[in-house]
């Protein structure tokens, strides 16, 4: 009527208003059909909560598979700059060494020189726990692939490996870049743990 006459739309103030607009009648149900009605709707409800939670779980599985990425970006950039950073710090032993002897009038033992360089690559290696880490990812990746009931635990555990992997790196090197490598690494785990938790 509203549309024909070009009035506004009628609003539910009319009908409190002037409550013979409506006719409330009550239906009488038997038990089984309440029974049949909820069951129906419950199972609604049920398959409508199991695809949100497939959906829900697919959008975690790929936000963690890109921070995984994020992951082997940041352990490739740490496996490059390790040569880099031993190499400066020999170079940098040398010279202050070299500006040392000079001023006390002294020679430098290349032997030991050659020695304590050693001693330092080797503590300050990382090599290890790269490997590791990237054992960690792998089976991070198949844990998520494989959707596994209580995978959520493992990815946790697997989650705290790593960020001792990387906070083993991090207290290695002595290298600024290296550090914001691990820092970023460490951030990424981070939110990682967090989408973890919501994984069954």
């Amino acid at each position: 009527m509203a549309e024909e006459v070009g009035a506004p739309a009628p609003t539910l103030d009319i009908a409190l208003k002037y409550g013979d607009f409506l006719d409330v009648r009550r239906k009488r149900s038997t038990p089984q059909a309440l029974g049949d009605g909820l069951l129906e709707a419950l199972s609604e409800a049920l398959t409508a909560l199991r695809v949100m939670r497939e959906r829900e779980a697919q959008e975690l599985v790929a936000d963690i598979m890109g921070r995984l990425q994020r992951l082997d970006g940041y352990l490739d950039q740490v496996e490059t700059m390790a040569p880099q950073v031993y190499e400066a710090y020999g170079a940098r032993l040398q010279r202050r060494l070299a500006e040392a002897a000079g001023r006390n009038g002294l020679e430098i033992d290349a032997g030991r020189l050659a020695v304590e360089l050693v001693i330092w690559s080797d503590k300050s290696d990382v090599t290890e726990e790269l490997v590791r880490a990237r054992a960690h990812l792998k089976h991070v990746r198949e844990l998520l692939e494989a959707g596994q009931d209580e995978s959520g635990k493992k990815l946790d555990f697997l989650a705290q490996e790593l960020f001792r992997e990387f906070n083993t790196v991090g207290s290695k090197c002595r290298d600024v870049g290296m550090a914001g490598q691990v820092v970023d690494s460490k951030v990424e785990l981070e939110k990682i743990r967090e989408q973890v938790q919501n994984i069954a």
